[in-house]
């Protein structure tokens, strides 16, 4: 896991730079009147972006997720949430893993859970098997969220 500020991206970037580029170059371009929701490719199934307009929600109903075969880059474009991290050692699974959605779900532990607040400004990332509870409320108030999900096949970095 990495949770840094944005303008810090090119300090992770050693050896891998490309994709960094590609990932972080599409963050710097994004307009929020010209992007609409969903999809984005960036470089086929390689590297896209997953653009979200949600209301965070209460911490009670939240599950910790984690992928296989993506790492995740999480960006606020508009308003806060804060997102736990979790080792999935430490948690119990909440039904089967999706391979073709590359999802899979756990029950959340807070005694084990990193508070990660996402404010504009900030990224996190979340390498495959890194537990991770996204869109929880920044305070005890749901609120609308903008937000960018890189997706980056681990071959392009974990090589």
């Amino acid at each position: 896991m990495i949770y840094d500020k944005i303008e810090n991206w090119q300090t992770y970037a050693a050896g891998k730079k490309k994709t960094w580029e590609k990932a972080f170059n599409f963050i710097a371009s994004f307009s929020e009147n010209n992007m609409p929701d969903g999809r984005h490719e960036i470089d086929g199934d390689m590297i896209y972006a997953n653009v979200q307009s949600y209301e965070t929600r209460s911490l009670h109903d939240s599950k910790v997720e984690m992928h296989r075969e993506y790492i995740d880059i999480q960006v606020i474009v508009r308003g806060q949430e804060v997102i736990f991290y979790n080792d999935i050692a430490t948690l119990k699974k909440d039904g089967k893993f999706n391979a073709q959605k590359d999802f899979g779900l756990f029950e959340r532990d807070m005694k084990t859970a990193i508070p990660l607040p996402m404010t504009v400004g900030v990224f996190a990332m979340f390498f495959p098997e890194e537990g991770h509870m996204p869109g929880v409320n920044f305070t005890e108030i749901a609120e609308p969220i903008r937000k960018i999900v890189i997706k980056i096949h681990k071959s392009q970095l974990l090589k």
